[in-house]
């Protein structure tokens, strides 16, 4: 009976994959970005360009809708004026920067994700200098007794 219930869903899946419509399209996709989490965990490079998608959403609409209209306006100082446009200029700036990082981390396979890390975590291992842990020094009035 397993077999048969096992041989149906891989026919259904075959045939539905050939056809182009997979069934349950949202729990596939789901189930195998959880799978690709587990396998690869994120890097602390993918963690802080997703925390900052967010906050760059909202700044992204401050410096395109309303920096203009502050910039156009008539009560700001000149003073004013030139720091809100070096802000705006740096905003850009990095917005570009943080768009070119996401670009490149999503464009890579797993199996390139894996390579880079393997050759990240070969190459970063400490010097044995580094990890020897420090000489203990005795006070003169202690005394180490064995037992």
């Amino acid at each position: 009976m397993i077999y048969l219930i096992l041989l149906v869903g891989a026919l259904v899946g075959i045939f539905s994959f050939s056809l182009g419509q997979m069934p349950f399209p949202d729990q596939i996709s789901s189930l195998r970005s959880q799978i690709i989490d587990s396998i690869i965990p994120k890097t602390q490079n993918e963690i802080l360009i997703e925390n900052l998608t967010p906050h760059q959403e909202a700044l992204r609409t401050f410096f395109t809708e309303q920096a203009p209209l502050l910039l156009n306006s008539k009560n700001i100082t000149p003073a004013e004026r030139s720091a809100l446009q070096e802000a705006v200029k740096t905003f850009q700036n990095s917005d570009t920067v943080i768009q070119s990082l996401t670009e490149s981390i999503s464009e890579r396979s797993p199996s390139q994700i894996l390579l880079d890390r393997f050759h990240t975590s070969t190459s970063e291992q400490p010097s044995p200098a580094v990890t020897a842990s420090p000489q203990v020094s005795i006070p003169p009035n202690c005394e180490v007794v064995c037992n």
